[in-house]
């Protein structure tokens, strides 16, 4: 991940030299490899280098467009290089050398604003067209590369990063409140508004144009198709092409000369894309990285060690490196990600992937792979694949699966057909139900004040949320699981980007195969029995891995759970978190935000529960580190703002 940066002055007026100098230091950390920087009148954009360019290519910068009246900085990585390169008539002997930079301005000279529509690949740029007075923003389909902006009257901000936004004297850190609470809900926080009032995250697969009434519009350039179906005759078929997408996809993201790793779990995703990784060149050596316990830790027999060891053992050219994280607490990484991102922690697990990058690193790579987003968008078909069949009226495809999955799940009739007369209800029922049985919010997993969220109405939020829908297993009834996802996905964005910008603290470039706009839309278009059957689901990777992997990784059924070694860390830091809780009420008013007797029945569950317990971190995951993260992220800001005073 390269930085950019950009200021426009509406009215004309020219940029302080001092705004792109403060800018640049607060994304120094993005750009070890190069800085460049091209002005225009009442226009300044930067480009802070992380050189991950193929040897022979010219590495992306900021630059003038050929005939001077075009501005450019982008920080991307283009997948379709070789297709856009032929629309655009670019000579066979030019197109290897051609930077992806140069690339997207031919494209905006032919195409325009439209651009967007012709590119695939992990990018976040900006356009300023000096005839037209038009300021262009562009996103990635799933927002992999991060792109943040704020108007301050008649000055426009963006940079890759909140942090070289809230480092201008222009921009206030204040608060919105709204976000929060989204924040104690999902413990994330999406696209579109962030916890600060001026600064937004542009939504992926959208565009923001400004032009001469100096307001930003945004429109999205890609959604998927979800009329479009892929039929074949022949069963092989479905797994050929399957298999052919995600090769490529692996294949685009692994730079010629660049030492790759991958971070591997020992599930299916991460297993198969190390697989396709160190298949696809014999000759050069993969590192993989891994979490597993410690070997005398109680929940050492519940790790992911086994998959790991079998899958190394299956591919000689692997080196597979692992990490415990050894003695790190989860409250070890909040002032890290603060400064990284300007955000509280999102994801309690944080210090596992940060004991990753570390041996990454450590390892010399300069390319990491991760197959997160597999679960949401190429590989699985949900909890609820029933439920969908019923209400799509596939009758015969239903009854043949309702006998599979009652042995599998081991429900009794009137159990099963419970859930599933509760998935076939209107949205508005639904909702309607979770709060009269959870209250005002529908919940049962959140620590959040009643009092507050009505202040905020969080409600109306949640319940015109998609994902939020998903994640609550309450899909539309017509659409498969998958399909709900990637709209919730494209609609509202993921947190992918916020490790792409962790993971460039260490030097890396983190990648995501299964985030290929064209392997997705093949996922959504097949017919919904290959991707689960029987009782057996994430089917097309699995016969798609045949032969590749060995079949205690293939086969598995179960997915990997951080629940007991993040328990083990929660318990010893109990008393960590009690005093920091209560400190935050005097300090920032945590108690405005979250109930404070929740919490304490949170942590006496975490008291009692053991390994053995079905969800044996889950208080730990969704209840009391969030309101502890939202709490140390107040401190950390209010310590910040009396600093810089």
């Amino acid at each position: 991940m390269s930085g950019i940066f950009g200021i426009y002055h509406h009215e004309g007026r020219p940029v302080d030299p001092a705004i792109p100098a403060r800018l640049s230091d607060s994304l120094g950390a993005l750009g070890r490899d190069g800085y460049s920087q091209a002005a225009s009148s009442g226009v300044s954009f930067g480009h802070l280098l992380m050189d991950r360019t193929p040897c022979g290519r010219t590495p992306c910068r900021a630059l003038f467009g050929e005939s001077g009246d075009v501005l450019f900085t982008g920080d991307l990585r283009l997948d379709n290089r070789g297709d856009l390169a032929a629309q655009l008539e670019i000579g066979i002997d030019d197109r290897e050398q051609i930077s992806d930079s140069a690339l997207v301005l031919r494209a905006y000279r032919r195409w325009g604003v439209e651009c967007s529509r012709h590119l695939l690949g992990d990018f976040a740029f900006a356009i300023w067209d000096q005839p037209e007075r038009r300021l262009l923003l562009v996103r990635d389909h799933f927002g992999v590369r991060p792109l943040f902006y704020a108007k301050v009257g008649s000055s426009f901000y963006f940079a890759s990063t909140m942090r070289g936004l809230l480092d201008l004297p222009d921009v206030p850190p204040d608060l919105d409140e709204t976000m929060l609470g989204r924040y104690l809900i999902y413990a994330s926080c999406s696209a579109g508004p962030t916890p600060y009032r001026v600064i937004h995250s542009l939504v992926p697969s959208h565009t923001l144009v400004i032009q001469a009434d100096g307001a930003p519009r945004t429109d999205s350039y890609w959604k998927p198709d979800l009329g479009r179906r892929v039929h074949y005759k022949d069963e092989r078929d479905y797994v050929d092409r399957y298999r052919e997408l995600l090769s490529e996809a692996v294949a685009t993201r692994i730079d010629p000369g660049s030492r790759t790793g991958v971070m591997v779990s020992g599930g299916l995703d991460s297993s198969a894309i190390t697989a396709l990784a160190a298949s696809r060149d014999t000759a050069t050596r993969f590192v993989g990285v891994g979490h597993v316990t410690e070997l005398d830790s109680p929940a050492a027999d519940r790790d992911e060690r086994k998959y790991l060891e079998a899958l190394a053992d299956s591919l000689p050219n692997l080196e597979m490196r692992y990490t415990t994280a050894s003695g790190v607490s989860p409250l070890a990484s909040v002032e890290q990600v603060f400064e990284s991102l300007r955000l509280p922690v999102q994801w309690a697990m944080n210090y596992v992937l940060k004991a990753l990058y570390q041996e990454a690193r450590e390892a010399d790579c300069d390319v990491l792979l991760t197959g997160n987003g597999g679960d949401e968008a190429a590989s699985f078909c949900g909890p609820r694949h029933l439920a969908c069949l019923l209400g799509s009226l596939q009758l015969g495809h239903f009854v043949r699966e309702y006998a599979a999955e009652r042995k599998k799940l081991g429900l009794s009739n009137l159990r099963l057909w419970r859930h599933l007369a509760l998935a076939q209800l209107p949205r508005k029922v639904w909702h309607s139900l979770s709060h009269q049985r959870h209250g005002y919010l529908g919940v049962s997993n959140s620590c959040i004040r009643e009092d507050f969220a009505r202040d905020i109405d969080l409600r109306t939020m949640l319940n015109a949320s998609l994902f939020w829908d998903v994640t609550a297993y309450q899909p539309p009834s017509t659409r498969t699981i998958l399909q709900a996802y990637v709209m919730g996905l494209v609609d509202e964005g993921v947190d992918n980007h916020n490790w792409v910008t962790e993971a460039a603290d260490y030097n890396l470039s983190l990648r995501f195969p299964l985030s290929d706009v064209r392997l997705v839309e093949y996922c959504l278009a097949v017919p919904s029995d290959q991707h689960r059957r029987a009782g057996v689901g994430r089917r097309l990777i699995r016969r798609a891995t045949e032969h590749l992997l060995p079949d205690r990784v293939r086969l598995r059924t179960e997915k990997m759970e951080f629940g007991p070694d993040f328990l083990l860390r929660a318990k010893l830091n109990l008393d960590r978190i009690r005093q920091g809780l209560e400190r935050q009420r005097t300090t920032v008013g945590l108690g405005r935000y979250v109930d404070y007797a929740c919490l304490e029945q949170a942590v006496d569950r975490i008291e009692r529960t053991t390994l053995g317990d079905p969800f044996p971190s889950y208080d730990g995951r969704a209840v009391l580190l969030p309101a502890y993260y939202l709490g140390r992220f107040l401190e950390l800001l209010r310590e910040k703002a009396e600093a810089s005073h």
